[in-house]
């Protein structure tokens, strides 16, 4: 799994002394802010609001969720999830998102500048590694929605494959069970079994349920 294990815990290596694991993902969460800023600036304006990589998504509502993520601290957005429960008893989540979504700005050039401004401001506290996956995530879908691959680099996309194998939907957890994904252009792998070689992007999109067929299969 080329040399991921060591920087992060989540890793299937051996578990030992975690005292000099980096858990501060600050630095890659800026260049992939930058990247999905760099994307929004080359995106005809129609694209903003049309279908993207997560279905019925824009790339206008995949911005406002993950602006919404990184701007709102942990505990406002469990009291925000907890507000939709006496409406949404069911899908609370969902329908909070519904409602971020709602929000996303009419033209680019708003988000454009916020991406730009949390990369750029001084991290006052290490950048976790749940944030970093959401941002991979849309990057993904709004890089789908520009035709083009988003470019995450190599120890970027491993990390967070890493991280979201154990948390995917389901049904996804299911497909993966008793297989493992390598990523031949990055050198990572994530799952144990049967080695099912694909690319880092291809791996990331099923991991987050935008794929329907294993990768590799």
């Amino acid at each position: 799994m080329s040399d991921l294990a060591k920087h992060l815990p989540l890793s299937q290596g051996q578990r030992g002394d975690d005292s000099a694991v980096d858990g501060d993902w600050s630095g890659a969460l800026a260049l992939v802010l930058h990247r999905i800023a760099g994307m929004l600036e080359r995106m005809p304006a129609e694209r903003w609001a049309a279908a993207g990589g997560c279905p019925g998504w824009s790339p206008a509502e995949s911005a406002a969720l993950l602006l919404w993520r990184l701007r709102t601290p942990a505990r406002e957005r469990r009291s925000a999830l907890w507000g939709e429960l006496p409406r949404h008893p069911l899908r609370p989540a969902q329908a909070l998102e519904q409602r971020v979504r709602a929000s996303a700005e009419r033209t680019t050039a708003g988000a454009i500048a916020e991406l730009k401004a949390l990369a750029d401001q001084p991290a006052t506290q290490p950048a976790r590694i749940g944030d970093l996956a959401a941002a991979v995530c849309a990057a993904i879908d709004i890089s789908a929605a520009e035709g083009a691959a988003s470019g995450i680099a190599p120890l970027t996309s491993g990390a967070v494959a890493l991280y979201q194998v154990q948390r995917a939907p389901y049904a996804v957890r299911a497909a993966v069970r008793g297989s493992r994904l390598y990523a031949a252009d990055a050198d990572w792998s994530v799952g144990r079994g049967t080695v099912r070689e694909s690319d880092a992007e291809t791996i990331l999109r099923f991991l987050f349920g935008r794929g329907t067929r294993l990768p590799g299969s």
